[in-house]
């Protein structure tokens, strides 16, 4: 009993610090903005406002005909950005199992290729961008980074260097994997191939 006080009392303590830090931070960037307003004429304070979110972790995102694909932990979200302030949610896909990270998305002009630690590569159709389709769950090996040259996706797995053959997305298959290929990640990393 009176280690539940104790517990309850330190938990009480914690909240207290908590609140007082955030009002001192609240009271130091007010105090920040007033100094800014005073000193440059030119500043205009902005606000924010929560319009909404999307579920699980965001790892990452992209952007194809005015519509933003935002791979999450839990599914592949489509957003429609007609009005930039108020991104809708149109379309979502979910994932055939669960989904540990997604290191990379790449688009091209019909297929989103997710290459997934501890998964492998999944890839879906966006013929009908507002209704993704699941085309293919391929484990070969952990993907780390993926770019998409012609009919292959070139992919990193744990420092090799991975040729998976693409031409029918619902059959990927493994065609070369050069081991040790020194720092694949870093060579794909935000390598960007003519479709």
């Amino acid at each position: 009993m009176k280690t539940r006080k104790v517990i309850a009392s330190f938990i009480v303590f914690l909240a207290g610090l908590l609140i007082l830090y955030v009002s001192v931070i609240k009271s130091k960037a007010e105090s920040r903005l007033d100094e800014l307003a005073e000193t440059d004429s030119s500043f205009t304070p902005v606000s924010f406002q929560f319009n909404g979110h999307i579920g699980g972790a965001s790892y990452q995102v992209a952007v194809n005909n005015g519509l933003v694909y935002v791979a999450t932990s839990d599914e592949l979200t489509v957003l429609d950005l007609s009005d930039p302030s108020r991104p809708q949610r149109v379309g979502c896909a979910i994932y055939p199992a669960v989904i540990e990270t997604i290191y990379r998305m790449v688009i091209d002009s019909h297929y989103i290729y997710l290459a997934c630690r501890g998964n492998g590569l999944i890839i879906f159709d966006i013929t009908d961008p507002l209704h993704p389709t699941l085309t293919s769950f391929w484990q070969g090996a952990i993907l780390y980074e993926g770019a998409v040259y012609r009919n292959y996706l070139y992919g990193s797995s744990l420092g090799d260097l991975l040729t998976i053959e693409i031409s029918n997305p619902s059959q990927p298959h493994l065609i070369s994997r050069t081991l040790d290929a020194s720092s694949t990640s870093n060579l794909l990393a935000g390598l960007v191939f003519p479709i």
